[in-house]
C-alpha cells in the first residue's frame, strides 16, 4: 500500500469510529489504527479535535437524540474499546514475539499505539463532564466491560474483560475486580518501554536469535548513575522522545485545572508515578532523562529558523525530558489515607545525589545552556543567543538548589554560585527591559533563585570579593562607572529593579528586599554609590503612594529597614560610606517616623490635584490606583478579595493544609530560615501576632502535608477583604521596625563626626592631641549606648583570633597549611575558618528569608512550566497537529480555536494535508500566553 493509500485508509478507519454502531473488539479495523499511520502527523492530521470531542459528547455542534442522554456520563463505546485494545496491544508487543522476523514492525506498532493515547488524553483531561468516568475507568480496579446496551431490558448484553475480549463474565460479576487500574497498567508498560531493547535502547538478541524482551534498567547516556553509554541510535532517540512525550501527556491534567486549585489537586497519573513506582525504576528514569539533558550540546551557530528545524528529534527529546523532570519534581502528592505526608520519590531521588562528580556534571550542563545569551553578547561572531529550554533549565536549577542542600553547598563552597550570580542577573535585567512583558515569569524565577542562594552565609560572604571585568558584561546589565564588590553590584541591580520599574514589577519587590536583607549582615566596605541607591529604594518604598497602596507594602519597607539595621549592627566601623549616606538621609527616616495617615492622604490628594491641573495624562492616577486609594474610605465589605494573576477561589479548609519542605529538613542547617512571600500574597506571614499589629486578618491557614522531606515549605496564601489603614496600624508596624535604632545610630554617628571635626580643629590650633577624658565627655550618652555592643563584638573577635591561632598552631606560624591539604580537606578547613569569621554575625530580624510557597505561588509556578510545554508543542507541531492547541487550557486561560478540519465537516484528505503543509510553510508562531508567562 502506497503512502497516499495508507493515509486515505487511515482516515476511513477513523471515520468508522464516529458511527453510532459499536464496533466489536474482534473487528480487524482496530489493527489498522496501529499499522496504517506512517508518521505522527497522520494520527494528528486525520483525527481532528472535534472528532475526538464527538466521541466524548463535547462537540459544540453535536446532534444528540433523546435516547443518548442516559449514556453521556461516559464516552462512546468505540473510544472505550479503543483504549482497552491499545493498552492490551502495548502489553502484548512488550511480552511476546509478535514480529520476530521484523522488529521494525514491532516498533512501528508500539509508536502508533503511543501516539493514539497521546492524541486522546488531552481531550479526556479537558472534558469536565468525563472526569468522574476517567477517575473510575483509569484509577479504580479494572472491572468487566460491555459492548452493547440492551435498551429493551435496560442492561448490558454481555460482560467481558476489555484487555482480553475472549474472557467473558456473567451479569452478577459486573462489579468484580479483575485487575489493577488501567492507568497503573498503562504507566507501568510505558515506563518499561523506556528501557526496552530494540526500541529505546540498542537491540539485543537471545541465544536462539530472537529479540531479547527482558527489561534491563540501562541508563540512556553516561553521566549520573552510569559510567558507560549504550550508544543509542537515531531511531532510539525518536522512540525515547515518543515515550517521554506520552508520560508528559498522561501528566497533563494539571493544565486543565484552575491555578488556585493546583496546589490541592490530585493528578492521579503523577501521584502514581511519584509515589508508587519502584525506586530502581525511578532512579533509572531520572538518570536517563537527566543525562540526556546535560549531555546535549546546543548548536548555537545555526539558529532554528524554519519549521522543519523545530522538529529536530534530539532537541525536542532534550526539552521533553527536561520538562518531564520538572513536572515530576514539583508535584505535591496528596496525603495518605491516615493523614500523613507522602514523599515525592522523583524529587527524593534528585535530593539524594551527593557525589561531587555528579554535581560537576550537572553544573556544566546547566551552565552550558544558561550562559549562551551572556556569552553571545560578548562575541563578535553572530550566533544564536537563545536556547529554547533555557527557562526550563532555570526552573531545574531552582529545584536543585531547593531540594538538594549538598548541591547548593557545592555551588557556594566552590564559588560556582558567583557565575550563576552573573547569569541570573542577566536574565533579570534583560527581562525588566522587555516591554512586551513576555519575560516577567523568567524575571520572577531568577530573582527567587537568587533569594534561595542568598540564604547561604557562605554565598553572602563571598559577595565581598571585588567584582572585576564589569565592561565584559552584556550591555543590558552594565552599571556605568561601577567599581566595587559583588555585593555592590547586586545591591545596585536590585535598586535598579525597584527604583526604575513601574507597577508591573512590584511582585518582585518583596524577594528583592529579602535578598538585600539576607546578605546585608555580612557586607563590609560598601561603596557610596551603593549606599545612595539603597536610600533611593527607601525613598520610593516610604512614599505614601506606595506604602498605602495595599496591606503588604509596609512589610517590604520594614524588610529594608531591617537590612540597614543589620549592616549597622554587624559592620558599623567597616561601612563608613554607608554611615555617611545615612547621616545625609536622616530627614527621610525622620519623615517616616513623623508620618501620619491624615498627612499621607492629604499629600496624595494634593499630588493628584497638581497632576490634574497640569493635564499630564501620562501621570494621572490610573483607575486601579484611584480605586485602591478611594477604598481607604469605603465600607469594609465594598471590595471583594483578590489575588493578582490568580482567579477567584473559595477559602480552604483547615484540614487541607500542606507543606512542601526542603530535603534533609532534619539537618537543621538554615532550615529555620523564614519564608518570604511574593508581594502579591498579602501581609507578612512570618511575623508574630504582636508584630503584625493591626494588619488585616488572612485566610484560614491551609496545608496539605506533602513530601516534607522533599519540597520547600508551603504556607497559606493570605489576603484581606479590604485595606483600611489607620494611625494605629501605622504606629504598630513602625514601632516593630528598627527605625528608632537607625535614627539613634545616625545621631551617634553625627556626634562622633562633630567630635572628630572639633578634635582636628583643636589639634591644628593647639598642636597637641586631646586627652582621653575630653573625648569621653564629648561623646557623652550617645556613645555609651553602643559600648556594650562593641565590647561584645570585640570579645567575640578575641575569641575568634584565639581559635584561629589554635587552628594554625601554638606558634601562630600556620602549622596547618591549606597548600598541603587535599581538595576536600581544604574545603573543610576553609569552612571552619569561615565559620569562625562569621560566627558572631547576627542575621537581620527573623533570620535568613527564603522563598515562601503559597497556593498562589504553586499555581503561578505550574502555569509557568506548563505554558512552556504548551508553547513547545505548538511551535514544533503547528496548526491542528499541536498536542494541546485545540483544547481549552484553564491553568493559564488559553482557549482553543475549534474551527478546523473534521471528519464530520470534511475538506477531504488532500485538503487536510494541504492545510497542514500551508501552516508549516507559513511557520505560524504561537504567542506566549500572558498568564502563563508571569
Amino acid at each position: 500500500m502506497g503512502v497516499s493509500e495508507s493515509k486515505i485508509a487511515f482516515k476511513q478507519t477513523v471515520s468508522r469510529l464516529l458511527d453510532n454502531r459499536n464496533i466489536d473488539s474482534a473487528d480487524p479495523i482496530w489493527n489498522e489504527l496501529w499499522t496504517l499511520p506512517e508518521t505522527a502527523d497522520d494520527v494528528f492530521s486525520f483525527w481532528a479535535a472535534n472528532d475526538i470531542r464527538e466521541l466524548l459528547w463535547t462537540h459544540p455542534n453535536q446532534k444528540i437524540v433523546a435516547a443518548d442522554y442516559q449514556f453521556m456520563h461516559e464516552p462512546k463505546r468505540n473510544l472505550i474499546t479503543l483504549v482497552y485494545l491499545t493498552i492490551a496491544r502495548l502489553e502484548q508487543l512488550q511480552t511476546q514475539h509478535v514480529f520476530p522476523e521484523d522488529p521494525s514492525m514491532t516498533n512501528r506498532q508500539i509508536v502508533n499505539c503511543m501516539r493514539i493515547i497521546i492524541r486522546l488524553m488531552p481531550f479526556i483531561h479537558e472534558a469536565e463532564n468525563m472526569q468522574e468516568w476517567a477517575n473510575r475507568f483509569f484509577w479504580e480496579p479494572q472491572r468487566p466491560t460491555y459492548l452493547n446496551w440492551d435498551r429493551l431490558n435496560s442492561r448490558p448484553n454481555q460482560h467481558y474483560d476489555g484487555l482480553r475480549p475472549n474472557v467473558l463474565y456473567n451479569r452478577q460479576d459486573a462489579d468484580k475486580e479483575i485487575g489493577p487500574p488501567l492507568g497503573q497498567r498503562l504507566l507501568d508498560v510505558v515506563t518499561k518501554y523506556m528501557f526496552f531493547a530494540g526500541f529505546t535502547l540498542p537491540s539485543r538478541e537471545t541465544e536462539d536469535g530472537k529479540p531479547d524482551l527482558e527489561i534491563t534498567l540501562k541508563v540512556w547516556h553516561s553521566g549520573v548513575g552510569s559510567g558507560s553509554s549504550p550508544y543509542c541510535t537515531a531511531e532510539n532517540f525518536r522512540n525515547q522522545y515518543e515515550t517521554a512525550r506520552l508520560l508528559l501527556t498522561m501528566a497533563s491534567r494539571t493544565m486543565y485545572i484552575r491555578p488556585d486549585q493546583v496546589a490541592m489537586a490530585d493528578n492521579k497519573a503523577l501521584t502514581y508515578l511519584t509515589t508508587q513506582l519502584n525506586q530502581r525504576m525511578i532512579n533509572a528514569i531520572n538518570c536517563s532523562l537527566l543525562n540526556t539533558v546535560m549531555r546535549f550540546q546546543p548548536t548555537v551557530w545555526s539558529p532554528m529558523i524554519d519549521w522543519e528545524a523545530r522538529r529536530d528529534n534530539k532537541k525536542v527529546l532534550v526539552s521533553t525530558c527536561l520538562q518531564f523532570l520538572l513536572v515530576s519534581m514539583v508535584y505535591i502528592p496528596p496525603l495518605s489515607p491516615d493523614g500523613k505526608s507522602v514523599k515525592n520519590l522523583f524529587r527524593n531521588s534528585m535530593a539524594s545525589l551527593f557525589r561531587p562528580d555528579d554535581f560537576q556534571f550537572i553544573n556544566h550542563g546547566i551552565k552550558r545552556v544558561l550562559e549562551q545569551p551572556v556569552s553571545a553578547n560578548r562575541s563578535f561572531i553572530p550566533k544564536s543567543d537563545k536556547v529554547e529550554w533555557a527557562p526550563d533549565m532555570l526552573s531545574f536549577l531552582w529545584e536543585m538548589v531547593q531540594c538538594n542542600k549538598k548541591f547548593r553547598r557545592y555551588l557556594c563552597d566552590t564559588r560556582i554560585a558567583m557565575d550563576y550570580f552573573v547569569i541570573l542577573l542577566y536574565y533579570v535585567m534583560d527581562g525588566i527591559r522587555d516591554t512586551s512583558n513576555t519575560k516577567l515569569g523568567v524575571v520572577r524565577m531568577s530573582v527567587c533563585i537568587l533569594q534561595s542562594l542568598s540564604t547561604d552565609r557562605v554565598f553572602a560572604t563571598h559577595l565581598r570579593a571585588p567584582f572585576n571585568h564589569v565592561d565584559a558584561l552584556p550591555e543590558v546589565m552594565r552599571i556605568k562607572s561601577f567599581h566595587g564588590s559583588y555585593a555592590d553590584f547586586l545591591l545596585c541591580s536590585m535598586a535598579d529593579i525597584i527604583v526604575t520599574t513601574e507597577e508591573r514589577m512590584e511582585p518582585v519587590y518583596g524577594p528583592c528586599i529579602d535578598i538585600i536583607k539576607n546578605i546585608a549582615p555580612y557586607q563590609k566596605h560598601l561603596e557610596r554609590a551603593t549606599s545612595s541607591k539603597l536610600m533611593r529604594i527607601f525613598e520610593k518604598l516610604a512614599t505614601p503612594g506606595y506604602l498605602l497602596r495595599n496591606d503588604g507594602n509596609n512589610v517590604v519597607l520594614k524588610g529594608l529597614l531591617q537590612a540597614c539595621h543589620a549592616i549597622l549592627e554587624n559592620n558599623f566601623e567597616e561601612n563608613p560610606q554607608f554611615v555617611k549616606v545615612l547621616i545625609a538621609s536622616k530627614h527621610r527616616f525622620q519623615a517616616l517616623r513623623d508620618l501620619t495617615i491624615d498627612n499621607a492622604l492629604a499629600e496624595l490628594d494634593r499630588q493628584a490635584l497638581e497632576r490634574k491641573e497640569r493635564g499630564d495624562a501620562a501621570v494621572i492616577r490610573s483607575p486601579s490606583r484611584q480605586s485602591s486609594f478611594d477604598s481607604i474610605r469605603t465600607p469594609a465589605n465594598a471590595r471583594a478579595p483578590s489575588l493578582r494573576n490568580v482567579p477567584e477561589h473559595d477559602k480552604l479548609d483547615d484540614h487541607e493544609r500542606f507543606t512542601i519542605g526542603d530535603d534533609e529538613d532534619e539537618e537543621g542547617e538554615s532550615e529555620s530560615a523564614v519564608t518570604s512571600p511574593l508581594s502579591e500574597t498579602g501581609p507578612d506571614v512570618r511575623l508574630s501576632e504582636r508584630a503584625r499589629g493591626k494588619q488585616p486578618l488572612s485566610l484560614n491557614e491551609t496545608s496539605r502535608n506533602a513530601s516534607t522531606t522533599s519540597l520547600p515549605t508551603l504556607t497559606p496564601i493570605s489576603t484581606s477583604q479590604t485595606f483600611r489603614p489607620s494611625q494605629q496600624w501605622l504606629e504598630s508596624w513602625v514601632s516593630q521596625s528598627p527605625l528608632e535604632e537607625i535614627l539613634h545610630t545616625i545621631e551617634e554617628a553625627e556626634i562622633r563626626r562633630q567630635h572628630v571635626s572639633s578634635t582636628r580643629n583643636s589639634t591644628s590650633e593647639d598642636g597637641h592631641i586631646p586627652n582621653t577624658s575630653r573625648e569621653k565627655q564629648s561623646l557623652e550618652s550617645g556613645r555609651e549606648a553602643r559600648q556594650s555592643a562593641q565590647f561584645a563584638r570585640q570579645s567575640a573577635e578575641g575569641d575568634r583570633t584565639g581559635s584561629t591561632q589554635a587552628a594554625r598552631g601554638a606558634d601562630g606560624q600556620g602549622s596547618l597549611k591549606p597548600e598541603g591539604m587535599c581538595c576536600a580537606t581544604r574545603i573543610i578547613f576553609r569552612d571552619f575558618l569561615l565559620t569562625i569569621e562569621t560566627g558572631d554575625i547576627k542575621p537581620a530580624a527573623g533570620g535568613p528569608v527564603s522563598f515562601q510557597w503559597t497556593a498562589a505561588a504553586i499555581g503561578w509556578y505550574n502555569a509557568l512550566i506548563w505554558s512552556r510545554i504548551y508553547l513547545q508543542e505548538g511551535e514544533a507541531f503547528q496548526g491542528p497537529n499541536g498536542l494541546y492547541s485545540a483544547t481549552d487550557i484553564r491553568l493559564f486561560r488559553r482557549h482553543s480555536a475549534r474551527e478546523e478540519v473534521s471528519l464530520r465537516n470534511p475538506k477531504g484528505a488532500i485538503d487536510a494535508v494541504g492545510n497542514s503543509l500551508a501552516q508549516r510553510i507559513g511557520s505560524l508562531s504561537i504567542t506566549s500566553p500572558t498568564s502563563g508567562s508571569k
